[in-house]
C-alpha cells in the first residue's frame, strides 16, 4: 500500500473517532444536562473538521 493511501485512511480512522466521540459527548449531554459534554462534542466536531482539512493540504 502507497504512503498516501496509508495517510488517508490513518486520518480517515481519526476523523471516525472524533465523530464518534463527538456523538458520545452529545448523548451525555442529553441524559446528564452537564454542559461540559457540549464542550467535549464542539471540541471533537472541531478535530474531525481538522482532519478534513488537512486532506486539502
Amino acid at each position: 500500500m502507497s504512503r498516501l493511501a496509508q495517510r488517508i485512511i490513518k486520518e480517515f480512522q481519526s476523523i471516525n473517532v472524533a465523530l464518534e466521540r463527538a456523538v458520545l459527548s452529545w448523548q451525555k449531554f442529553e441524559r446528564t444536562d452537564d454542559e461540559l459534554y457540549v464542550d467535549s462534542a464542539a471540541l471533537n466536531l472541531q478535530g474531525a473538521y481538522n482532519g478534513v482539512e488537512r486532506f486539502s493540504k
